[in-house]
């Protein structure tokens, strides 16, 4: 049974081992492309290191053999005893991955799991003998026993090491004792104790006072000795140190001379954070409601002091608050470099199996996001590098008879644009055509002919996330279910993210990913129609538009408008609501009449699919909180939930993804 402290301890190496694992996955990436950074190396060899340490200190054998192997090879590299080839470097990264197995294993149960590294282990051995790992296993095992003598010899030259120094501690104390015996001597011929006991009220004056007054030494000698026996102190104190890091390896050296600092992180449980967050929500919303009503005071009493105060109060209030709610929202963040740190071996695998040549550019890693969405996006972006690569990139030849550099590049960035993360996955690939989508989607049945030739290019490009669409014939273990693109569709809807296609035949393609920071707290549209008011996610709203009823058309039963050439089918909020709108009227059941009244339409946005929807009123953005209706929603799913507006009004809270369904299903 693992008692308490003993169970932190092991979560605190599975962290750290987890960290290092994932950047040496990066880091042997790099060292593939510049074999002769030896500073790489250095730091490969070292995190190495620290794994087996910790995973001996805590007694995990397995582990410990088996990145013992691993550290073996990447010493002699070190050392420029061998040079690294790619298969090599294909069992250095399947050691990482079994480790990896290994170590969540240690997470999950406590144990390292029953693993079988025999053989991974004799290969690493017979590749650190030569280059070409030609060694037999005979070799192999010699080479485990050269391992093994050099360690213990490396311990024993410890232990004298420790000796030698332990005698030198002692040489020096004995010097330090004869220069205090001799000062003793100078002040106190007789014993010291037995005229403190003669004289118990007598005036006890420090070491410095005696030598100085009664001229037994110069202040310049006592500072000379007092500096002496200072630094002989500290020495002591690194050789203790020293000795008790040679004796436990997983410890941290520390120098003496640097104190060491207090921790400056924690670990909290997200279910806290989530409980602060919906607080500060909650502190938003009254946020509002007092803003308002403040507002409403300046304007009906504007002389008035006491209004003039509370106006000050109320925004010095919205700006605390405002940096509460980022403060909060900051301690969700996290890199997504947690995300793409991932890629550099995926592209590496992959283009090694296709016979492709392909460099992986990755940009913006430092950019944070909320951990919800840092989740929900890796499945997307392994399936569009995983299309990139596939079905982008050319093979090296057709690349080089096309005029373009032999190895394909695919681009992988991040970055910040107000409340939002722009996340973008570009290749120099041959393109898609959107002719060819057209006539696949055809052939699966997902689309009928008609539609599919009236449809703009830009809109054919979105056939690729159809469910089930491929344009691959022969279905493979990278591709042709036609079910990757779909994963990236519905993960993003999740998100209220929007997803956007650039692609130019024989060019490359782009697929630009638009994604709120947090899922908490939003930005809204806040619209009506009629008396009636609702609020539209703000990251799901692209532009909004002024036209007149008799720009729109009807096309199928269905209305539409034409946005800068491409068709926008049309949502009114009046019929799906039931709500008698003054903006659009009807003759005994028969087609509507359009007038030449001006009305907004709203183009949103999710996933790849865009809507434009009918209101009568544009009133500004507002934050929000989202609150769940529960079982007053009574099952319609138009309606994402509700909020409370600084007016303080309930006001829902449309669902963007169920409106698209909606019109996609008349």
């Amino acid at each position: 049974m693992i008692d308490d402290s003993m169970k932190e301890i092991i979560n605190d190496f599975v962290q750290e081992a987890l960290e290092l694992l994932d950047t040496l996955s990066e880091n042997f990436i790099e060292l593939e492309k510049n074999p002769e950074d030896k500073e790489l190396l250095n730091t490969i060899f070292r995190a190495a290191h620290t794994i087996k340490g910790s995973a001996g200190f805590l007694g995990f054998q397995n582990l410990v053999e088996l990145a013992h192997s691993a550290e073996n090879i990447l010493n002699r590299l070190r050392q420029g005893e061998i040079k690294l080839t790619s298969d090599m470097m294909d069992y250095l990264l399947k050691t990482m991955d079994i480790l990896m197995l290994m170590i969540r294993n240690i997470n999950d149960t406590g144990q390292e799991g029953d693993f079988d590294n025999a053989e991974i282990i004799n290969k690493l051995n017979m590749l650190a003998l030569d280059e070409g790992g030609t060694g037999n296993t005979a070799a192999a095992g010699e080479q485990n026993t050269a391992a093994e003598d050099i360690e213990k010899k490396a311990e024993a030259e410890a232990q004298i090491k420790i000796q030698e120094q332990n005698e030198e501690k002692a040489k020096k104390k004995e010097n330090l004792d004869d220069k205090d015996s001799k000062i003793e001597k100078t002040l106190n011929p007789t014993n010291k104790t037995n005229n403190n006991e003669k004289h118990p009220k007598r005036k006890v004056r420090n070491l410095g006072d005696i030598l100085l007054e009664d001229n037994l030494m110069s202040s310049d000698e006592l500072s000379q000795i007092l500096k002496e026996k200072e630094k002989e102190e500290k020495k002591e104190e690194s050789i203790e140190i020293e000795s008790i890091s040679n004796i436990v390896p997983p410890q941290p050296q520390m120098h003496p001379a640097v104190s060491v600092s207090a921790e400056t992180t924690i670990r909290v449980d997200v279910e806290r954070l989530d409980n602060v967050m919906n607080l500060v929500g909650e502190l938003v919303l009254s946020r509002n409601r007092i803003f308002n009503i403040a507002s409403k005071l300046e304007f009906k009493y504007p002389e008035d002091e006491f209004t003039e105060s509370l106006i000050q109060v109320v925004s010095n209030l919205n700006l605390i608050t405002t940096d509460l709610q980022l403060a909060v929202m900051k301690t969700r963040m996290q890199p997504v470099k947690k995300v793409f740190s991932k890629f550099p071996r995926m592209v590496r695998d992959l283009s090694k199996e296709l016979g492709k040549e392909i460099e992986l550019n990755i940009a913006g890693e430092e950019t944070e996001l909320d951990k919800s969405v840092i989740e929900e996006i890796g499945d997307p972006l392994v399936h569009l590098i995983r299309n990139s690569i596939d079905h982008g990139i050319e093979m090296p030849e057709d690349r080089i008879k096309a005029g373009k550099p032999k190895a394909g590049l695919i681009k992988l960035s991040a970055e910040h644009e107000g409340n939002y993360i722009i996340i973008e996955v570009s290749d120099d690939g041959k393109g898609m055509d959107p002719n060819i989508l057209r006539k696949k989607a055809i052939e699966k049945g997902l689309i009928d002919e008609k539609t599919a030739f009236s449809i703009s290019d830009k809109d054919a490009l979105s056939l690729i996330f159809a469910p089930g669409f491929s344009t691959k014939d022969k279905v493979t273990e990278i591709s042709g279910r036609g079910v990757g693109m779909d994963v990236v569709k519905t993960n993003i809807q999740k998100l209220n993210g929007i997803i956007d296609i650039e692609s130019e035949k024989g060019k490359g393609s782009d697929i630009i990913l638009k994604l709120p920071l947090t899922v908490a707290i939003i930005q809204t549209l806040i619209i009506g129609i009629e008396d009636e008011v609702f609020a539209i996610p703000l990251n799901s709203v692209v532009e909004t538009l002024r036209i007149s009823e008799s720009s729109i058309q009807t096309i199928d039963n269905h209305e539409v408008i034409n946005l800068r050439k491409s068709v926008l089918s049309l949502l009114r909020l009046s019929e799906e609501f039931g709500i008698e709108s003054a903006s659009e009227s009807a003759s005994d059941g028969k087609a509507k009449v359009l007038s030449n009244k001006e009305v907004y339409v709203v183009v949103v946005a999710l996933a790849e699919k865009r809507i434009g929807i009918v209101v009568d009123t544009l009133y500004g953005q507002e934050e929000v909180v989202i609150k769940s209706l529960g079982d007053y929603q009574f099952g319609y799913k138009g309606i994402s939930g509700a909020t409370i507006t600084g007016d303080g009004k309930v006001v829902l809270i449309m669902d963007i993804a169920s409106m698209i369904d909606i019109l996609q299903k008349r």
